[in-house]
């Protein structure tokens, strides 16, 4: 678990751009467009989540985030 203690060592700010969302009773999809904002860099990207219902909580079954294709990161 090393890999999370400084996985950011700076500040970072997150707007989330669009967001589509499916639930049922045990699972749940989120996924969409969101903007990272690092240093004064903006880093557009693309995510989704799928969770799940364990009993009465939502966890977090998988996870994907990718800076969107054909994107320049000097913006």
């Amino acid at each position: 678990m090393n890999y999370f203690e400084n996985l950011f060592s700076s500040q970072v700010d997150v707007t989330v751009i669009t967001k589509h969302e499916y639930k049922s009773d045990s699972i749940s999809t989120s996924s969409g467009l969101y903007d990272f904002e690092v240093n004064g860099l903006i880093i557009k990207a693309r995510f989704s989540f799928v969770f799940l219902k364990i009993e009465e909580d939502w966890k977090i079954l998988t996870h994907h985030s990718s800076v969107l294709p054909n994107e320049d990161k000097t913006q």
